[in-house]
């Protein structure tokens, strides 16, 4: 695989990157910014792309800004923000368990965000303080985690093992919730079980401007981690014995992974597949693993779930799917290849 040197001024920084990994990075936001393109500009009303334009800037007719500007642009936004958040999230977390069947999911954020969010929506609280509510529970299963899974010595298995049992337990939560509603709460849930599965329709701006900034922080914070991910993937020992700081790595990146999938759950709802989908796809079209891997798999993310969301739209029009169907429709088959083509390569 041919590889081109990057180097900056100071050398510890210096990489080697195989231009393969470049061209397949670059060919997916191509496709991504035409996709947030005609995204944008089609639906049931469509307006042609040079209106659209106009719109986005706000010169346009005032019925094509309204529907541009103050629909389908934060949507298609948020769709891609949050694929490529939980894209990085997930695989971060493959990496670190060097497990490909991670997902930000098993360690109870998106449970400990879901039972919130239910008790708030079966309760009646405005929807506006709907992702307040649905992040602290996120960050609250994740500290549950934390101090069961720490308080020794830190180790993945045992984050995965509790997290499980925690997913579990929330997740019985949630049912009781739901089953014990009263005459008034289940007119409400309808929109408890579209958030669970997870949806963009309710997206405003200030929700684009959280993920937008959220992203922003914690993409250079965990690529920055990046040569010692890669090491760690030689094995915990042998990243020990080459000066890896195995723990410390450890429960950075988690923290720092885990708090972006509670971001992403909390605006958006759990939306399934595209944190366990995306780094697959990337390491598959880029044909390297571990970080060098996950810019690509943002892409593949964000480019995935704007899809999954338009197809969410206009499968059943005039009615609307949640994103989170389509997902699932696109992710299980997926789940059920990888599982097959693991159990065959363990026979033979």
């Amino acid at each position: 695989m041919r590889r081109v040197s990057v180097r900056v001024a100071r050398p510890e920084f210096s990489r080697q990157i195989s231009t393969r990994s470049v061209t397949v990075l670059l060919v997916v936001l191509a496709a991504t910014t035409v996709a947030i393109i005609l995204t944008t500009a089609y639906g049931d009303y469509s307006v042609p792309l040079n209106r659209t334009v106009e719109a986005i800037l706000g010169n346009g007719d005032p019925i094509d800004t309204l529907v541009i500007r103050d629909h389908r642009l934060p949507r298609v936004l948020m769709c891609v923000l949050v694929g490529a958040a939980l894209a990085l999230s997930g695989g971060v977390f493959q990496t670190l368990t060097r497990n490909p069947l991670a997902a930000p999911d098993i360690i109870g954020v998106t449970q400990g965000a879901a039972v919130v969010a239910v008790w708030m929506i079966l309760r009646g609280l405005p929807e506006a303080v709907l992702p307040v509510g649905a992040f602290a529970g996120a960050m609250a299963a994740l500290a549950v985690v934390a101090v069961l899974g720490v308080r020794r010595d830190l180790s993945m298995y045992r984050l995965i093992l509790i997290g499980i049992g925690l997913n579990t337990l929330i997740g019985a939560a949630v049912t009781y919730l739901i089953a014990r509603a009263n005459a008034v709460e289940r007119e409400r849930l309808n929109l408890a079980e579209q958030w669970l599965v997870g949806s963009t329709s309710a997206t405003t701006w200030p929700k684009v401007g959280i993920a937008a900034g959220t992203l922003a922080l914690l993409t250079p914070a965990i690529l920055s981690c990046g040569r010692s991910l890669n090491t760690l993937q030689l094995g915990d020992d042998l990243g020990a014995a080459l000066g890896v700081p195995i723990r410390r790595l450890q429960l950075t990146t988690v923290s720092l992974a885990a708090l972006l999938a509670a971001v992403a759950v909390s605006v958006t709802g759990p939306i399934g597949f595209v944190a366990f989908v995306s780094p697959h796809i990337a390491r598959r079209l880029t044909g390297t693993a571990g970080v060098a891997s996950m810019p690509t798999a943002m892409g593949v993310g964000g480019l995935l779930l704007l899809i999954a969301d338009y197809a969410a739209q206009r499968v059943l029009e005039p009615s609307q799917l949640p994103v989170g169907y389509v997902t699932i429709v696109l992710g299980a088959p997926y789940l059920l290849y990888l599982l097959v083509r693991g159990e065959s390569r363990m026979g033979a």
